[in-house]
């Protein structure tokens, strides 16, 4: 049995332009060998739509991840390789794009995080095997690449409290890996535990 803590974020366009200040918060225990059926209306009391203002400095193409901190929203748009920053009312605030080559912008956005202690955008672009770390106006603080300590590939990454990154790989029986399961990494690519 393990918890998950489930933070109900919608960032659906409707018509109402109303918002409230709230983000709900909600933690659930699940067993994994359970075939027990969860369902949100359980545990989410609420919905909130925030309407997005969109112009041609905003069009979002294929959203990758979304957090909300301090009153923004922060958008990332695998799609088009940026960063979108929004009110919680949704206006549109500011958005940088750092694709390239230059060793601090990444090649592709496989894995936005949010620092909130720190208020910094964590960028995993596999292709460099970079951890790319960004305040919320665009600038890279830091990079750092794990290729060195890290032979390990994984499927998805998140950043953790203490610092370092929980990763996981599960390659369902479709190819052998020494790998497969979930460990915690530090951000230069050493395996904790």
């Amino acid at each position: 049995m393990f918890r998950i803590l489930i933070i109900a974020c919608l960032y659906l366009c409707s018509c109402s332009s109303e918002s409230g200040d709230n983000l709900y918060k909600s933690e659930i225990e699940v067993n994994p060998k359970s075939e027990e059926v969860i369902k949100l209306s359980e545990f989410v009391d609420d919905v909130k739509y925030v309407e997005l203002e969109f112009s041609n400095e905003s069009i979002i193409k294929r959203i990758s991840a979304v957090y909300y901190s301090n009153g923004k929203y922060i958008i990332a748009d695998r799609g088009t390789h940026t960063i979108f920053i929004f009110s919680d009312k949704g206006k549109f605030l500011s958005k940088f794009n750092r694709k390239g080559r230059a060793n601090n912008e990444y090649l592709s956005l496989d894995n936005v995080m949010f620092d909130e202690q720190k208020e910094q955008i964590i960028v995993y672009d596999f292709n460099r095997r970079n951890l790319l770390y960004y305040t919320l106006s665009g600038e890279c603080v830091a990079t750092l690449n794990i290729s060195a300590k890290c032979t390990r590939s994984f499927q998805d990454i998140i950043n953790l409290p203490n610092g370092n990154f929980l990763c996981y790989e599960f390659m369902h029986g479709t190819q052998q890996s020494n790998y497969d399961g979930i460990w915690e990494m530090k951000p230069d690519g050493e395996i904790v535990r």
